[in-house]
């Protein structure tokens, strides 16, 4: 079996808040969105948390909060603007997983992007685990 498989299998009971900061992304936000929820799976991933950073008009008018609940998403919202440092902590003060996860809110995932994660934290608790970008397609 693959480490992913195994991971999700082998008595592992960590779950993932998947932290997506945004200030006026209105053009990326719910791709990124739906491209974490299909690329988790269903039991690791507690839920995306989009912080939407003041944008104007409000993130959730582009995608209602019914719509975005079936991809497991929960919003929050700053009406002044915190910049990305602030937009991190609202959302990691709202996340209820194990393991909070942050990403821009205008990127993909790689393929099983979460096994790192799980499988560095689950062997240590204390531990912190930062991604690469390994390659970069600006198109």
């Amino acid at each position: 079996a693959r480490l992913s498989e195994n991971l999700v299998q082998d008595g592992n009971k960590l779950t993932l808040s998947i932290v997506l900061p945004c200030g006026f992304e209105h053009d990326f936000f719910i791709r990124t969105a739906e491209s974490l929820f299909y690329e988790t799976p269903e039991e690791i991933l507690k839920e995306i948390v989009i912080v939407d950073d003041a944008s104007d008009p409000p993130l959730k008018e582009s995608w209602s909060e019914e719509d975005a609940a079936r991809f497991g998403v929960k919003y929050v919202r700053s009406d002044t603007a915190l910049g990305l440092i602030g937009a991190k902590q609202l959302g990691a003060e709202a996340a209820t997983g194990d393991i909070i996860v942050f990403f821009d809110c205008h990127v993909k995932p790689a393929e099983n992007y979460w096994v790192p994660y799980v499988k560095e934290v689950h062997e240590n608790y204390k531990r912190v685990v930062i991604p690469t970008i390994t390659n970069l397609n600006i198109e």
